[in-house]
């Protein structure tokens, strides 16, 4: 998976991946429907969205993320 947008609009951060986006670090979108999603396990898609192609330790998610 990688991202194919990530754009700033104020303070807010848009990651957009094929047919779903991230808005304001808080809220999942596919198309036009909101997905519905804890705020940690979105954090985690966010931190792998951001880099594609790369595998990423469990020691460096557990350090950034909890």
């Amino acid at each position: 998976m990688r991202p194919e947008t990530a754009s700033a609009v104020g303070d807010e951060t848009v990651l957009s991946f094929g047919p779903f986006r991230i808005e304001e670090a808080k809220r999942l979108w596919r198309s036009d429907q909101e997905v519905k999603i804890r705020l940690r396990p979105l954090a985690l898609l966010r931190y792998l969205a951001e880099r594609p192609q790369r595998v990423v330790p469990k020691e460096e998610l557990f350090k950034q993320l909890w």
